[in-house]
């Protein structure tokens, strides 16, 4: 949570930062370690099927409707973040006029050089998803991940939040900010705010058997799987042209499987 008040010299100190954790149906202590240990965390339970958007949604709201927060930072587990990134995001939302969202600059772990995205691009006509990976896109954004990426409470109200209905896990947060780019909304990348991502970690991908392969196109934790890809692609693209480029990805996908199964060590 975030809470702008007036001042510029003393301005990081006069915002207000609360931490809502959800904690889906974990099975491994994490509630009562975070009870205990950080009993200033706002920690709400949900029932083992809510997965990322449903539990940012009952995170959002809470935030908003309860704690009356003027921003949303969506947050990841397997982040690192620069020691001056609150630093910034103070500064940068000093100035906002709420019609803005900011996305961080993600890094891939441990490489403190290399970028793993910036934002991103979406071709309407080709149904085209485009990473940005540089730094010359901070304003040319259509589209962000959901770590490190922060919305004005009124913007996610706009919205109706993210749909949990239809992507439940994968492909909720580039639906959520292209539909607010749609919108006419700004999507603005800051370099100031400043992440390293454990990319390893961030989906199940098949490795060597075919059994994970197939897996891997039907569960929700799989960034491949065909019915939600196909379902994003065909809600923001304006012609059938995306058939094309979803085939593209999954011969793409299968071809990868096939080389690391049969010809990587």
């Amino acid at each position: 949570m975030f809470k702008n008040f007036a001042g510029y010299d003393e301005f990081f100190y006069q915002v207000s930062y609360s931490v809502v954790v959800v904690d889906d149906g974990s099975t491994d202590g994490s509630s009562q370690m975070i009870s205990k240990n950080f009993p200033q965390v706002y920690l709400l339970q949900g029932d083992g099927n809510f997965w990322w958007s449903g539990a940012v949604n009952m995170g959002s709201k809470y935030a908003i409707e309860t704690l009356k927060t003027d921003y949303i930072l969506l947050w990841n587990d397997d982040i690192y973040l620069d020691d001056q990134y609150f630093a910034n995001l103070a500064s940068i939302i000093k100035d906002d006029d709420s019609r803005q969202i900011y996305g961080s600059y993600i890094y891939e772990y441990p490489d403190k050089n290399k970028i793993w995205a910036t934002g991103g691009y979406f071709n309407k006509f080709l149904g085209i998803r485009k990473t940005h990976r540089n730094t010359a896109n901070d304003f040319n954004n259509q589209w962000f991940t959901g770590m490190g990426t922060v919305i004005p409470s009124n913007i996610v109200i706009e919205l109706n939040y993210w749909d949990a209905a239809n992507f439940p896990q994968y492909h909720g947060d580039v639906d959520f900010t292209l539909r607010a780019f749609k919108k006419g909304i700004k999507l603005i990348a800051k370099p100031g705010l400043k992440l390293w991502n454990k990319v390893e970690y961030s989906s199940f991908i098949a490795r060597k058997t075919w059994k994970d392969y197939i897996r891997s196109l039907r569960i929700i934790q799989s960034r491949y799987n065909i019915k939600k890809e196909a379902l994003f692609l065909r809600k923001h693209s304006v012609t059938p042209l995306w058939i094309v480029y979803f085939s593209f990805r999954q011969a793409k996908y299968l071809i990868s499987f096939i080389n690391n199964k049969y010809f990587k060590a």
